[in-house]
């Protein structure tokens, strides 16, 4: 897999079940999609639930 096209999610915050990045559940996520908690490897690009509406 080319790693420049893979996706990484930032990790839901303790207590949370969505990710901060695109207010998505990691069931919903894509199964090649990564998660980290590391902010500067996060390469989502879709914007968390105020922009969803």
């Amino acid at each position: 897999m080319d790693e420049s096209a893979e996706v990484v999610h930032q990790c839901p915050a303790d207590g949370s079940g969505v990710t901060p990045c695109c207010a998505r559940t990691p069931f919903e996520l894509p199964r090649t999609d990564r998660m980290t908690t590391d902010s500067a490897r996060i390469t989502c690009n879709r914007n968390g639930p105020e922009e969803q509406r």
